[in-house]
């Protein structure tokens, strides 16, 4: 396991995600240890409360739309995904390379007609803490995004860092869900969410009523 406090963990945790994406049911993805236990710094809290450059990677994922869209990747050193609803399309992508990668985002067939594009940059000097003091998600650049015109961004991304790309729907409120069918008949069931009471505490863990779990040789 990649320690959490190295410019590493960022582009390793996100790998480690993309394979979850191929499960058809899950509830609920943990983070083994969140908060540091002061005897080691695999956390993404430290144990005075900052924020991490490993945090950013759960902040970024949690940002992106639940359907997942294809990705082509032409590099063998960089890997990402992608997402999207009817007002936001997001596209992270992560380098495990030790240099410096040239990266071009192509993007065609979004949801909406015009909006504003948002690029955010993690890595050793932006939003990584305590490289940089910066704990939330601050935005590197931002332009216009319009439909009637094929759309690309070209840049850089740093050795080991990430490149997130949010294009938010101008004409509408992200966040806002689709209307509700005209009829059931027009309905159909995508997928099942599940609701947990406990998540809303401060408390450091939880435990789920799911009786008493023992181990052993069957």
């Amino acid at each position: 396991m990649a320690r959490a406090a190295s410019g590493k963990a960022i582009p390793t945790l996100l790998s480690e995600a993309r394979p979850l994406l191929g499960l058809q049911i899950r509830e609920t993805v943990s983070w083994a240890q969140f908060l540091e236990s002061g005897v080691d710094a695999l956390g993404v809290v430290d144990t005075q409360g900052h924020k991490k450059a490993a945090y950013q990677a759960f902040a970024v994922y949690a940002r992106m739309p639940v359907d997942r869209y294809p990705l082509t990747v032409s590099s063998g050193r960089i890997r990402g995904m992608a997402s999207a609803d009817a007002h936001r399309a997001s596209v992270v992508v992560w380098s495990k390379s030790p240099k410096e990668q040239s990266v071009t985002l192509d993007l065609a067939s979004l949801p909406f007609a015009s909006g504003i594009c948002t690029i955010y940059r993690i890595d050793s000097q932006n939003n990584s803490y305590p490289a940089n003091p910066t704990e939330e998600l601050i935005p590197a650049e931002s332009m216009p995004y319009s439909q009637a015109e094929p759309f690309s961004w070209n840049g850089t991304i740093s050795a080991n860092g990430v490149i997130y790309l949010e294009i938010n729907d101008s004409s509408a409120t992200v966040g806002n869900p689709d209307p509700e069918p005209a009829s059931p008949g027009d309905a159909a069931l995508i997928r099942q969410e599940h609701a947990y009471s406990s998540r809303g505490k401060t408390n450091y863990a939880w435990l789920y009523g799911f009786g008493v779990i023992s181990w052993g040789n069957l």
